[in-house]
């Protein structure tokens, strides 16, 4: 890695060789279902996908579902996971935990980008 790309990551900016295609997407759980698992590829390679907190909770309520005939609620959430994007996903964080952290005084970054919980 040069200079100029250590000096990028170290902004919070990936240089352009580290950068996904496309424009970022906010989708929900339905739009997976949607999709076949060749689409859901395509998607993943060619967008940055913001995953909000809402679509893990809506994901992990399908296991609580009654199951449908011939199928596990285990099965509906297999599905799911191997369809949601992996490569160019970023899972933002939560609405209250930033209205919390703006209310205790810091501030964000204003460059159109997702924010991602510290990890």
């Amino acid at each position: 890695m040069g200079r100029q790309e250590s000096r990028a990551l170290r902004s919070g900016i990936p240089p352009p060789n580290l950068r996904a295609m496309g424009p970022a997407v906010l989708f929900d759980k339905s739009f997976l279902q949607s999709l076949t698992l060749d689409e859901s590829v395509i998607f993943d390679h060619f967008f940055i996908s913001v995953i909000s907190p809402l679509f893990y909770v809506e994901t992990l309520a399908d296991l609580e579902k009654p199951a449908r005939e011939g199928k596990k609620p285990e099965d509906e959430v297999r599905v799911i996971a191997e369809k949601t994007p992996e490569a160019h996903a970023y899972p933002c964080v939560n609405r209250t935990d930033l209205c919390l952290a703006s209310l205790m005084g810091r501030g964000f970054p204003t460059r159109f980008s997702v924010l991602c919980s510290p990890s």
